[in-house]
């Protein structure tokens, strides 16, 4: 099974318009509304690529609701834990003229201890051998920075495939909890490192990351594909250029598209390869998912790999 937590669910709302002018009234074309943050992005890629999830994580109030509904039409398992404030809408803005995107993200919701202690004893009470875990994404206010770190920790009795994708002190102690993955893009890897200024310290801070018992890393590089490395093999993924329309949430589309392969496959590069075409095609729509009718293997088959080191 898949279990995804990401512990800042949001109402993701995405708007098409010619150009975003401050200070004026300005007209929107489209709107599209989409159960987001980024573990419901990488839950709802698995679903289109046909692979059942179960999504957790806190919600609260009518946005809520709202959001659970969206789980339901889209076969997503509601695992979420209610809470007593409310979750959060975030506005994405993309502008034709400009070709330019501008994200607003509210703030989390004020979540207790309580309501962390329930979601946890949920998580680790339904995971079983064999699952994947993704850790992914922010967490909201009064949630601490080792939250998923000790879940990783928590879990270590169990055989299963954890994998995060966070920023800052979530992401650096998650580190130090030793996950099966970690999936940072280059900006996220630097920010726990910042000592890594060049592309050979890249490789060596990845090397080390893997010595110090994290088993899998992977770090996105945008237009110029991604670097993986494991104890067996380094190589980066090139992949084909293409015209980006709208990369949000491409880097949560490369996990479930990554998760989606491996779990069928169990090889790694041929996995970080089709999770390279999900990301691109992503990024190739103008809303936050796969194009339908899109030749995925076709397209994994045009990236370029290239070994590292």
């Amino acid at each position: 099974m898949i279990r995804v937590l990401g512990a800042n669910p949001a109402m993701d709302r995405t708007h098409t318009i010619d150009s975003l002018v401050l200070g004026e009234v300005n007209r929107v074309h489209l709107t599209k509304s989409f159960a987001g943050g980024k573990g419901l992005d990488v839950a709802r890629t698995l679903r289109h690529l046909g692979v059942s999830v179960a999504a957790y994580g806190f919600l609260g109030g009518e946005i809520g609701r709202s959001i659970r509904a969206t789980c339901l039409a889209a076969g997503i398992e509601d695992k979420h834990t209610e809470i007593c404030d409310e979750t959060r809408v975030c506005n994405i803005y993309i502008e034709n003229n400009e070709k330019r995107f501008t994200v607003i993200n509210e703030q989390g919701p004020n979540v207790t201890l309580k309501e962390q202690e329930q979601l946890v004893q949920t998580l680790l009470a339904d995971v079983e051998d064999g699952d994947f875990v993704v850790l992914s994404g922010s967490v909201p206010k009064g949630v601490p920075s080792n939250f998923y770190g000790e879940i990783i920790r928590a879990l270590e009795g169990k055989e299963v495939f954890t994998i995060v994708d966070a920023t800052g002190n979530l992401l650096k102690d998650a580190i130090e909890a030793k996950p099966w993955m970690i999936k940072p893009n280059i900006h996220e890897f630097k920010e726990v490192y910042p000592n890594v200024t060049s592309e050979s310290k890249l490789f060596e801070q990845l090397e080390s990351v893997i010595e110090n018992g994290v088993s899998n890393v992977v770090v996105t590089l945008g237009e110029r594909g991604c670097l993986a490395t494991n104890r067996e093999s380094a190589f980066y993924v090139r992949v084909p250029k293409v015209e980006s329309v709208n990369p949000i949430a491409s880097g949560d589309t490369f996990v479930g598209g990554f998760i989606a392969k491996y779990g069928a496959t169990g090889d790694f590069k041929t996995s970080v390869r089709y999770a390279s075409a999900c990301a691109v095609a992503n990024a190739m729509n103008l809303m936050p998912e796969i194009p339908n009718n899109l030749d995925l293997n076709g397209l994994a088959e045009s990236t370029m790999v290239e070994i590292a080191g």
